[in-house]
């Protein structure tokens, strides 16, 4: 009931099929069988996959409850998501005209 209605009939008017298991869909072999951690596992990898591709946002997984996933979780790093923000380039650089050598020179000051 939460789409627009004549995209609610697009999809009602839709010839249904027989659905496939995630694990027919994402077998074992697309996964790494083992890792450095030892925690990424295939049915965890499928579990986190059927949570991101809920068609309906409000059922979705969110990125926070995502990054806690034990699939991702091995690689979730509190310092990196709380770190200020990256320092923007300074843009006025791209408008000036510069040489060659002056545009080497520059590049070695830019922090990206």
């Amino acid at each position: 009931m939460k789409l627009n209605h004549s995209v609610r009939t697009y999809v009602e008017n839709r010839p249904r099929y027989a659905g496939y298991t995630f694990e027919k869909l994402f077998p074992d072999v697309l996964f790494p069988a083992d890792s450095d951690h030892n925690k990424l596992k295939a049915s965890q990898a499928r579990d986190l996959l059927s949570k991101m591709l809920v068609i309906d946002a409000s059922k979705r997984i969110s990125v926070d409850e995502a990054l806690q996933h034990p699939y991702i979780n091995v690689w979730y790093d509190p310092a990196e998501v709380e770190a200020p923000p990256p320092k923007i380039p300074d843009r006025t650089l791209d408008e000036r005209e510069h040489t060659v050598e002056e545009w080497k020179g520059q590049t070695s000051c830019l922090a990206f």
